[in-house]
């Protein structure tokens, strides 16, 4: 099934028939891989359809333009990502668990989709420098991930031995955004962390978040 087009989507033909659906996905898996490994401008529709084993007919059946094709590719990774968010965010995964848990699970989750799909920010940044409405979309989908976070922890704020709970969630939300952004992308960005593992890396991540919030554990 084709993913829920996110808020703002400018690609609105997703396919219904089983074979179509099929094209399409192999298409858009194909561009999402060379648009993240050679980048968008590198990237011509020969070689997406050359990658995706299909014809360049099929192809601009399903895509007019390659400006679509990218807004396309975009348009699902941020309806992906807007998924892993909501379902993050449920109300019913964490009324029992606790400041330590959330974080741990929050810092996982978001490497683990960044891993999973490496076109994510690379396409993000590269749309972005030519194309404004894709830099609010991108900001937006980062705020709603800040923002969901932010109000999850304070939920919990008995847990949390600071003076200001509000002023620390908020900046160990950055703190972790930036933590996060600097390790995913090592290759622009200098890092002492580069040689642990990302295991290690989740547990500094957490050390320094509870360190900063005093968090207390919560006694049964």
């Amino acid at each position: 099934m084709a993913a829920n087009l996110p808020t703002g989507s400018r690609w609105n033909r997703p396919a219904f028939q089983n074979r179509s659906q099929t094209t399409q996905a192999l298409i858009l898996d194909a561009a999402e891989r060379l648009f993240a490994e050679k980048g968008i401008a590198r990237t011509s529709v020969q070689d997406v359809a050359c990658q995706a084993g299909r014809s360049i007919g099929s192809l601009y059946h399903h895509f007019d333009t390659k400006e679509i094709l990218v807004h396309a590719v975009i348009d699902r990774l941020l309806a992906d990502m807007t998924t892993e968010l909501e379902r993050f965010f449920l109300d019913d995964r964490w009324p029992r668990r606790t400041v330590a848990d959330i974080v741990a699970a929050y810092v996982r989750g978001i490497m683990g989709f960044d891993r999973g799909r490496p076109g994510y920010k690379r396409i993000g940044w590269e749309a972005s420098i030519a194309d404004n409405e894709t830099r609010i979309r991108y900001r937006a989908t980062r705020q709603r991930a800040n923002q969901g976070l932010r109000e999850l922890l304070l939920q919990h704020r008995d847990q949390i031995g600071h003076s200001d709970p509000d002023l620390a969630v908020g900046l160990v939300v950055d703190q972790l955004t930036a933590m996060m952004s600097t390790r995913l992308e090592s290759s622009f960005t200098p890092t002492e962390l580069g040689d642990i593992s990302d295991a290690d890396f989740v547990d500094a991540a957490l050390d320094s978040a509870l360190t900063f919030l005093r968090y207390t554990e919560p006694i049964d």
